[in-house]
């Protein structure tokens, strides 16, 4: 498998700049449990981004306090020495105001001899800001359901594995959660040492988001709800890099596709 350092500090503020955790701004809101949690007004997030695709979405009031998806895992095509690309959903880390993320998903990664590994794994930033690998296998073809929810300063994270009928649950207390938006993301992972450096993005073919909800308060909709705004994000970086792009929402608003795209030089063609 692939050396799972790489993860490190890989998405806090990824659709904006690369700050160190103890750059971002303090003062942050908190609840009843006297746990700081982020809701500030929703901020303009980024049509384009260097690491993640697909959609975000941001509270006109509030804060989010659940997301969640489904999704099947797909086979990667390994053509490119330590290529990757990681599935997940999450709360927080996307506006400029973000001071944190949680998250879980899924990631596919091509070692430096083409050979392909899946795996299942979560993430608390900024503590402990280290993946944790889960004990579910992950293979090509599975569907995977995930969810995230918090109550006062705990947080659970779920995942399952339908096909396995394999399941995973934790729940954990932490000073900060961000809750100021919510994600359902494709992503180029980053290697990071003393600094980070965002690795080729595995061939994935296509991955489609189902039943992708959120939840503030008692309520519960839709990737397109009304209670919050919702942006697509697209991966571009430099036409000799892959890219990846979100298709439009379903008309249920909770399903979308992220597409792997190749490089342009590759094609004569213009991106659809």
């Amino acid at each position: 498998m692939q050396p799972r350092a790489k993860w490190t500090l890989r998405f806090l503020a990824a659709l904006f700049v690369a700050l160190p955790i103890q750059s971002l701004p303090v003062g942050a809101e908190v609840t009843a449990a006297s746990h700081p949690t982020r809701s500030a007004p929703a901020s303009p997030v980024r049509r384009i981004s260097q690491r993640w695709a697909g959609f975000v979405a941001t509270p006109r009031t509030g804060a989010f306090t659940a997301v969640q998806a489904t999704w099947v895992q797909p086979r990667i095509r390994c053509d490119r020495p330590n290529s990757s690309v990681a599935f997940w959903i999450g709360l927080g880390g996307a506006t400029r105001y973000a001071r944190g993320l949680e998250q879980i998903g899924t990631s596919a990664d091509c070692s430096d001899t083409l050979v392909p590994s899946y795996s299942a794994w979560s993430e608390l930033i900024p503590v402990p800001a280290r993946p944790i690998d889960l004990p579910i296998g992950v293979a090509p073809g599975d569907t995977l359901s995930a969810q995230i929810s918090t109550h006062g300063g705990t947080v659970t994270l779920t995942i399952r594995n339908a096909t396995t009928d394999e399941a995973f649950s934790t729940e954990t207390t932490v000073d900060l959660l961000d809750l100021s938006s919510a994600e359902w993301i494709a992503e180029a992972p980053s290697f990071c040492l003393s600094r980070c450096t965002t690795l080729p993005l595995a061939k994935f073919g296509t991955l489609t988001f189902t039943t992708a909800t959120a939840r503030i308060g008692a309520h519960t909709g839709t990737i397109d709800d009304s209670t919050w705004t919702h942006q697509p994000i697209r991966i571009t970086t430099t036409r000799e890099q892959p890219s990846a792009l979100p298709s439009l929402l379903s008309a249920d608003g909770g399903s979308f596709s992220v597409r792997w795209q190749g490089p342009s030089r590759h094609s004569r063609h213009k991106l659809r």
